[in-house]
């Protein structure tokens, strides 16, 4: 008579035999291809702020911030003249109130938050010159001047007010003629937007009104 066979015992306790042995996965290729993967959203992020989307970029003379001039004179040298006709007719000007003007001599700090509101307008500004471009004698296109300039005519009285601020003043040498030192001056003035100073103040980056003159009349 013959014996059966012992019953099957299968290791590891599996009903079939031993478990089947599933591929190891490759994490390290999960992990490089995440790493990439960052990266590339990373450089898009910088990309996509530095061409437009940042708060900062003037976009005025060129197209990256760092290259932006961030001095009057800078500004007045990369100034084009322009032929719009309209530019030379009072009419097309108007003077500000108090608040307006203290608005446009402050830009703020954040102008995401805080749109600088005046981009574009045509305003007449009354002042004293302070002091002439350091190339405004000799210049053939842009050059500037400063002066202490208020909303209203003050006369020589315009460095005493509290309504009063100082601030350069861009412009075609041609439009802007012949000024000296002292010289009490009317402003008919196109507002762009404000440029970094290249300061900053507890971490805040400093602007200025971008005053572009089309005519400046000496009133005495």
């Amino acid at each position: 008579m013959t014996t059966p066979p012992p019953p099957y015992d299968p290791p590891s306790g599996y009903p079939y035999g031993p478990p089947p042995q599933l591929p190891k996965k490759n994490y390290s290729v999960k992990v490089l291809w995440t790493v990439i993967v960052i990266v590339a959203v990373c450089f898009l992020a910088t990309l996509v702020v530095n061409i437009g989307g940042s708060d900062d970029s003037p976009g005025l003379f060129t197209s990256s911030q760092k290259e932006d001039p961030t001095d009057p004179y800078g500004l007045a040298v990369a100034l084009e003249p322009t032929d719009d006709p309209t530019l030379n007719d009072p009419a097309t000007y108007r003077r500000l109130t108090e608040a307006e003007f203290d608005k446009a001599m402050h830009p703020s700090s954040d102008l995401e938050e805080y749109p600088y509101a005046f981009v574009g307008e045509r305003v007449i500004l009354y002042g004293e010159v302070d002091e002439v471009g350091s190339n405004f004698a000799h210049a053939r296109g842009g050059t500037y001047f400063e002066a202490t300039l208020s909303y209203h005519d003050l006369g020589p009285l315009v460095s005493w007010s509290l309504n009063s601020e100082d601030a350069p003043i861009i412009g075609i040498k041609a439009d802007l003629g012949d000024l000296a030192h002292n010289d009490e001056v009317e402003i008919f003035a196109e507002v762009r937007r404000p440029f970094l100073t290249g300061e900053e103040v507890f971490d805040t980056p400093l602007r200025k009104p971008l005053l572009i003159a089309h005519m400046v009349r000496v009133i005495r």
